[in-house]
């Protein structure tokens, strides 16, 4: 019908302006002056509504001022489309530029997941490292937890954080706040996977620590990583995914009191 007709081409054109897109992105990061080159920071909000943020709802004023304050002072964009409902495709289609039928990857790795994104795929972090970029990854990775799938193996210079989202395993929480209702969920009792976390392509502890994912920890891990760039002289790309977007995990007290123990207090973001 009509209608059918009218979905064909629109989803045409949607697929050919993000071909068209992530194009012309690489073949500038190709051509530019490394003198002229931007810092590029993203970070991944999974599991944050529209609403959600301050400024996006009226409702909500004054609950996330620095996200507001990013809002005012840049550019909003109200239209945007992800490579699928979960993060493993739509990391693929950020880094890739290519749809989920394209690279395989339609589906959430997990911890018994043999695969992750295609060796053969190349990342946009690959083709801003060759271009001279110091490229980092920060957080939840999703694309893979063996040794070749590894950031460090697909175009980043370092990494820091979880190869899947710590709520697919077990792991430490002593100090931190988690949901009453799904507590019992996350104990280690042998039959889970002990959620590593990793550095470069180092384990560091398993099962993780969810204090040394915390927001302040993948702070100073974000400005370690910035402070090197400069001092090498390099522009930088830099991918931040925190664990506490997508679940409540950790409840951080500034002042250094312990994380309650039944709900956490007022977050500011």
């Amino acid at each position: 019908g009509i209608n059918a007709e009218y979905g064909k081409q629109w989803y045409q054109r949607r697929v050919r302006v993000k071909s068209i897109f992530f194009s012309l992105l690489v073949t500038c990061a190709l051509s530019w002056d490394i003198e002229d080159t931007p810092n590029i920071m993203i970070t991944i909000a999974a599991g944050v509504g529209m609403g959600d943020i301050g400024f996006n709802n009226i409702f909500n004023r004054g609950y996330t001022p620095n996200i507001d304050k990013l809002a005012a002072n840049g550019i909003n964009y109200y239209d945007f489309h992800i490579g699928g409902t979960t993060n493993s495709p739509s990391m693929a289609a950020l880094l890739t530029g290519r749809h989920g039928q394209r690279t395989g990857v339609n589906k959430l790795f997990k911890p018994d997941s043999a695969g992750g994104l295609p060796v053969s795929e190349i990342t946009l972090a690959k083709y801003l490292q060759d271009s001279g970029y110091a490229t980092g990854y920060i957080g939840v990775w999703d694309l893979g937890h063996q040794e070749q799938f590894l950031p460090l193996q697909r175009g980043f210079d370092y990494f820091y954080g979880t190869p899947f989202n710590p709520v697919l395993g077990c792991f430490h929480a002593e100090g931190t706040w988690v949901p009453e209702q799904i507590g019992a969920d996350f104990l280690c009792d042998g039959i889970k996977t002990k959620v590593p976390l990793i550095e470069n392509n180092t384990i560091l502890e398993q099962p993780m620590w969810t204090s040394n994912m915390s927001l302040a920890m993948l702070t100073q891990k974000t400005k370690m990583f910035i402070e090197k760039a400069t001092a090498d002289d390099k522009p930088f790309f830099l991918i931040i995914s925190p664990i506490e977007i997508d679940l409540p995990l950790i409840i951080q007290d500034l002042e250094g009191v312990k994380a309650p123990t039944k709900k956490p207090p007022s977050v500011r973001a």
